[in-house]
């Protein structure tokens, strides 16, 4: 059973826009804030379950965002964190659209029964314009209803750039899915993306 519910991603919601109306730092680290405080006020999972930073068993040196362990009527939680904001350089959005699909890779490596793998996505207009626009391209990712299933697999890697392969690899397989999607203040998005086993 998820540990999670609609009331955890409407309260996030309301938290981030609150950020967003005064107009404090929003970095990743304000995002998983807002998150945490959103899973403390409407779920049973107490801070001290809420592991941060767990060394990803199948990537040497890198790390899983946060990991909850299991507990009787509740299955293992791995959540990663993706904020893209616009670039004050140069930055491909088929760079920054690879390096959200590494996410879900990564989670993908972990699928197991008993198991909930998301990744919790913030982006502003500039990535949120380029999946409208590139819609057809991504195979219905961005604008799937809450619900529906992507299909991430060589099929899909294999019509990418090279930029997105290079930013999105090593690949994993996996049925991606819409969990949960607004609209925030100031044309900002977010989805919360459920990872699951091909």
């Amino acid at each position: 059973m998820s540990p999670l519910n609609l009331e955890t991603y409407t309260r996030f919601t309301e938290l981030l826009n609150s950020r967003i109306e005064t107009r404090q730092h929003l970095t990743e680290d304000s995002v998983r804030y807002a998150f945490f405080l959103a899973v403390m006020q409407t779920t049973s999972i107490q801070q001290h379950e809420v592991i941060l930073e767990l060394p990803h068993p199948h990537f040497p040196g890198k790390e899983v965002d946060t990991y909850v362990q299991a507990s009787p009527g509740r299955n293992e939680l791995f959540v990663e964190f993706k904020f893209h904001r616009t670039s004050k350089g140069a930055s491909p959005k088929p760079q920054k659209a690879g390096s959200l699909f590494k996410d879900i890779s990564r989670l993908a490596s972990l699928m197991a029964q008993d198991r909930q793998c998301i990744v919790v996505y913030l982006t502003c207009p500039e990535m949120a314009t380029y999946f409208d626009k590139n819609e057809a391209s991504y195979c219905g990712f961005w604008r799937e209803p809450t619900g529906g299933e992507f299909v991430y697999d060589e099929s899909f890697v294999s019509k990418t750039t090279d930029t997105f392969r290079k930013a999105s690899s090593p690949h994993h397989g996996a049925r991606v899915g819409v969990e949960y999607g607004a609209a925030l203040m100031h044309d900002y998005k977010v989805r919360v993306f459920n990872v699951r086993k091909i």
